[in-house]
């Protein structure tokens, strides 16, 4: 089986390293990115793992590589290259099926254009907002399933709330089965930010709004160290997750707390040969489908492109987030 992976970063090295670990095919991989750091990186992480049953290449660019069609190919740029990689692919490549990183894109029109693409090549795509795979929250949605008006909280310090909150917003799309209908970001600070990433921004302070049905959420940040917790409250119960610890609170009023500790996160180095698996038996996965996330991240962009540079009495057309 080929496999592509473009990016060859912090995820991108990452996804490799689940490929390592896929044993019911043998994988021809592909890892491709200008930098020859994060090639040299990407290498030592998955030779560490001392895999020997798939053959892995390393290359500067798409152009390099010498296999013609992909069963599966994962792009885990930058958002601000990651369209013109696609449509690079695209255009050379014959792929069956295409895993993006989020945020997707970060012009409104470039949405447009690679949904045009995917549907004129046939490639089944999804994005990787992965808490959808971690079976914690397959359990919890099972639970929320007939429940009404639920409302969705996250708090985290020092964190990336640009970068970050789109993977909460769908996150609660999918606990609560409804699309994401509004995006208040009144409550945030007004000072920009510059992010960790050169060339990329961000933003603290709160945004929320609503689901379609009335479901109502908040994600705060504050710059200090807090760690990640989510509350999720339904019309019946109550769940305090602290994913760092482990840790899980059930709060009912027909029964005393219900307190758990146990994996609830997942690595992305676990994922990938999920994600592998699914498409291969059934094709499909876990993850959101390309249509399902534009429109969740459209809505975020959007009105984040207006906030920035109001803020920053500038125009851009980009939205400058990672």
């Amino acid at each position: 089986m080929n496999v592509l992976v473009v990016g060859a970063g912090q995820l991108g090295s990452r996804h490799l390293q689940s490929l390592a670990n896929v044993s019911e095919y043998f994988l021809n991989i592909d890892v491709v990115d200008p930098s020859i750091e994060s090639l040299e990186v990407a290498k030592q992480r998955y030779e560490s793992l001392g895999v020997k049953s798939h053959t892995v290449c390393y290359h500067k660019s798409i152009a390099e590589t010498q296999v013609s069609s992909y069963q599966l190919a994962i792009v885990a740029t930058n958002s601000n290259v990651r369209c013109a990689v696609v449509k690079d692919i695209l255009k050379e490549k014959k792929l069956k099926y295409l895993i993006l990183e989020k945020v997707l894109f970060q012009r409104t029109e470039e949405y447009y254009e690679i949904e045009q693409l995917l549907k004129q090549k046939n490639v089944s795509t999804w994005v990787n907002h992965p808490r959808r795979m971690f079976e914690f929250y397959r359990e919890l949605k099972s639970h929320l399933s007939s429940s009404k008006n639920i409302h969705f909280s996250a708090i985290a310090g020092n964190w990336g709330l640009a970068c970050n909150a789109l993977h909460l917003l769908d996150l609660f799309s999918f606990l609560s089965n409804a699309e994401v209908e509004t995006v208040d970001l009144s409550k945030l600070t007004p000072e920009i930010l510059s992010a960790k990433r050169e060339g990329f921004l961000e933003i603290d302070g709160q945004i929320s709004g609503s689901l379609v049905g009335g479901h109502q959420y908040s994600i705060s940040h504050y710059l200090d160290d807090r760690p990640l917790t989510i509350t999720v409250s339904s019309d019946s119960f109550t769940m305090y997750i602290d994913e760092k610890f482990g840790l899980s609170i059930k709060y009912s009023s027909s029964e005393n707390p219900v307190v758990n500790k146990g994996k609830i996160a997942s690595f992305q180095s676990e994922l990938t040969e999920k994600a592998l698996g699914q498409l291969m038996q059934t094709g499909s996965c876990a993850l959101p489908t390309y249509s399902e996330a534009m429109l969740l991240h459209l809505k975020f962009i959007e009105p984040l492109t207006t906030f920035i540079n109001k803020q920053n009495n500038t125009n851009l057309s980009a939205c400058p987030i990672t």
